[in-house]
């Protein structure tokens, strides 16, 4: 009787790497886990791993590939974040200095006993000035000041992409190494006892026929 394989399902390998390996390096509340399930489920379905050691390949490769992508955004949102703080300290230094001026204002109208209505009016539409600085669009030209201020930081995030690509790029090297090398061999070594354990099988049925023929042949010829 032939013995029926079950295909491993590429649900079944994801929750094998979910159990061994448990919670996936994804950042709470900024990252999507759904999204890396997908990301992996993709690289199953791309390179169909064949045995344990190519499906675990798959975790290098989505990892690899998963850190990559978030240093490429946090070069970006490095950037956004330092022209907000920008805009922000220069708004708040705006706002400081127009107090300052409204209350000297203020003092210079009560020595004089006149209404210190004006400054009051100024302050409003400073204040309101300073609001929209923080909501004005960035130039390129803010960018680039950003950009120098960071550079620094930047290096150190690119230097971060690069690393998680080699660690990628070597589950690659090391799936296809394994394939042309260790793996194939071991193929070639499954796929042949697999065959002569069929051949097997199946000799052993003539065999035992051959045997029960002699057996009735003897006992035929034996004398009475």
């Amino acid at each position: 009787m032939s013995k029926v394989v079950i295909p491993i399902t590429t649900d079944s390998r994801l929750a094998e790497l979910n159990e061994l390996f448990g919670e996936p390096p994804v950042l709470p509340n900024s990252e999507s886990i759904a999204a890396y399930q997908e990301m992996m489920r993709r690289f199953i379905e791309c390179f169909e791993p064949q045995d344990f050691f190519e499906t675990v390949l798959m975790k290098d490769v989505t990892d690899g590939t998963w850190e990559s992508a978030r240093s490429g955004r946090h070069k970006v949102l490095l950037l956004h974040r330092r022209y907000r703080d920008r805009g922000e300290f220069e708004a708040k230094r705006r706002k400081e200095w127009a107090v300052k001026k409204a209350e000297l204002a203020k003092r210079v109208a009560a020595a004089k006993a006149e209404p210190a209505t004006e400054p009051e009016d100024a302050l409003d539409h400073l204040v309101d000035e300073c609001d929209a600085i923080l909501l004005e669009p960035a130039t390129e030209l803010d960018h680039n000041r950003v950009l120098e201020a960071t550079l620094v930081y930047l290096e150190k995030l690119d230097k971060a992409q690069m690393i998680a690509l080699a660690k990628r790029d070597m589950a690659l090297r090391q799936l296809e190494w394994y394939r042309e090398g260790l793996g194939r061999r071991l193929q070639v070594v499954s796929d042949t006892f697999t065959i002569d354990q069929a051949n097997g099988a199946a000799a052993a049925p003539a065999q035992t026929e051959a045997s029960t023929e002699t057996a009735v042949d003897a006992a035929a010829v034996q004398p009475q």
